[in-house]
């Protein structure tokens, strides 16, 4: 999606995020949900990309 390189530690994402939305405590957590969902649901073992919402933007890294 070319909006990270991929190899960030948590800490460099935290950043990332913090810098681009306002400082809202319930805003990151929705974010944080977000993703950990959009990761559950999809991005397994076995991938689900034809059903993600990101499937034409994602670069599909580490998949064959």
């Amino acid at each position: 999606m070319g909006l990270i390189r991929g190899d960030e530690s948590y800490e460099e994402l935290q950043r990332f995020f913090m810098r681009r939305l306002p400082a809202d405590a319930s805003l990151f957590n929705d974010y944080h949900a977000q993703i950990v969902g959009l990761a559950k649901d999809h991005c397994r073992a076995r991938p689900v990309c034809t059903a993600c919402p990101l499937d034409d933007l994602c670069p599909k890294q580490g998949i064959q």
